[in-house]
């Protein structure tokens, strides 16, 4: 039987719990339940989104309003694909529909509104010698400037180490279609950046932002939930 919310908390980083018995506890009114699957997933689903919407403040955005999505259809989660790539899905057509809205704002189709590829660019020496904060933000630019079919796969690929097969799921495309932009991504990057995202922190999550996304997530959830809650 799953714990309470209490006992729920201490065993996040333990992953004690699986995810289908939390979306079924959460289902059955235990809401509050629904933090653990919010920090469970706040790294990989920013990671994702922050590469899509190219910003932090609209990645919060963008999140926040996946997270409450996915609250809400919950009870059509029917376990057949595996419910990160469930909620990956929702949280890219979150930020491609914020993206295609900022972009009608804009007045500019969002094609003409990217950068130059990175191999178009010389990066300075001294941006090598940089120390680690540039470091990241140069690598985070590099990643941004690629492609959007290209920049997905790449970040759940390398940075989130995620598997062919599993990217490919979650995008819906062929497998081999993943290879191909990988490669195609990795063409464009230099090896030294491919070596580089292997590991890096980039775009993290951690700390007062993981919090603050969690918080706005809760607190929209129990503003929605019915009063009535089964306790566990």
């Amino acid at each position: 039987m799953i714990d309470t919310r209490e006992s729920a908390q201490r065993s996040w980083w333990r992953n004690a719990v699986s995810d289908g018995e939390v979306v079924a506890a959460v289902v059955r009114g235990n809401h509050e339940l629904f933090e653990v699957l919010v920090r469970r997933y706040n790294q990989r689903l920013f990671r994702v989104v922050r590469c899509l919407v190219r910003d932090d403040h609209e990645a919060e955005e963008a999140l926040q309003l996946a997270y409450i999505n996915a609250w809400r259809a919950l009870s059509s989660f029917e376990g057949r694909a595996r419910f990160s790539t469930w909620m990956t899905r929702i949280a890219i057509r979150e930020a491609r529909r914020l993206t295609r809205r900022r972009a009608m704002i804009e007045g500019v189709n969002e094609d003409l509104a990217r950068r130059t590829g990175p191999e178009d660019q010389q990066y300075e020496a001294a941006d090598r010698r940089a120390d680690a904060e540039d470091a990241r933000a140069w690598l985070e630019r590099a990643i941004e400037d690629l492609p959007e079919p290209q920049r997905v796969v790449f970040v759940m690929r390398v940075l989130e180490e995620e598997s062919v097969t599993d990217v490919a799921n979650t995008l819906g495309i062929s497998e081999s279609n993943v290879k191909i932009r990988l490669h195609r991504a990795r063409k464009r990057l230099s090896e030294d950046l491919v070596a580089r995202a292997k590991g890096a922190e980039v775009w993290e999550f951690a700390g007062a932002r993981c919090d603050r996304i969690t918080g706005a997530v809760m607190d929209a959830v129990r503003a929605r939930a019915p009063e009535s809650a089964e306790r566990e």
